[in-house]
């Protein structure tokens, strides 16, 4: 009897916690240091402030017919089932820390975004002339984020940042960098989503 209760007081809190982050606000609503906690990106996703690549996300989406905002759960879930249970650990130790009040606002993701996080809407890109590049799509170990780093200043193409990328290209073409951007600048746009686009969906195809 207890186990059982265990499982359904378990598979309520879940429930409860995935209707709580459908809201950003929610996101937001962690104080440290007197501070809301996320507010660069809460306000780049919600606002479109900056030039950072989750700026370009504060777009509308269409969901079940409706048209809402994107969300920060669009892009921050797991899709796979051992992904979803990292991410819910994840989420799970750090509100764990910040009862304890040793939260801290994150440098980074402790998880990497895995590629089908950002394919799953953005399916087309894969066909641009940069990305048809066999070791831009990950056979050299390249990521998406690798280079468009969601939560940093772009100013570049897509939203990327130029002196960011540089360190990147120099891991396969050492020495020609500054020749990489500037021929991958030159290239023919890559196709992008119209706005609004369809919501991401739960699972992989």
């Amino acid at each position: 009897m207890g186990a059982a209760a265990a499982l359904v007081l378990g598979w309520v809190t879940l429930t409860g916690v995935h209707h709580l982050e459908e809201d950003n606000n929610f996101c937001h609503s962690c104080h440290i240091g007197g501070k809301p906690l996320h507010t660069d990106q809460y306000l780049a996703v919600t606002q479109g402030r900056g030039d950072s690549l989750a700026a370009g996300h504060s777009v509308s989406i269409r969901d079940g017919g409706k048209s809402r905002h994107m969300r920060c759960v669009d892009c921050h879930t797991g899709i796979t089932p051992g992904e979803s249970v990292r991410f819910h650990w994840v989420a799970f130790a750090d509100l764990v820390e910040y009862v304890a009040g040793q939260g801290e606002e994150p440098k980074n993701l402790s998880q990497p975004m895995p590629d089908h996080n950002c394919t799953r809407c953005h399916a087309s890109i894969r066909h641009g002339e940069f990305h048809l590049i066999r070791a831009h799509q990950g056979d050299m170990q390249t990521n998406c984020t690798d280079c468009h780093r969601v939560h940093h200043p772009g100013g570049g193409p897509a939203r990327t940042n130029p002196e960011h990328n540089k360190t990147v290209c120099v891991h396969c073409h050492k020495g020609m960098a500054d020749k990489v951007l500037e021929l991958a600048g030159a290239l023919p746009p890559e196709p992008l989503a119209k706005t609004p686009v369809d919501a991401p969906p739960a699972s992989l195809p």
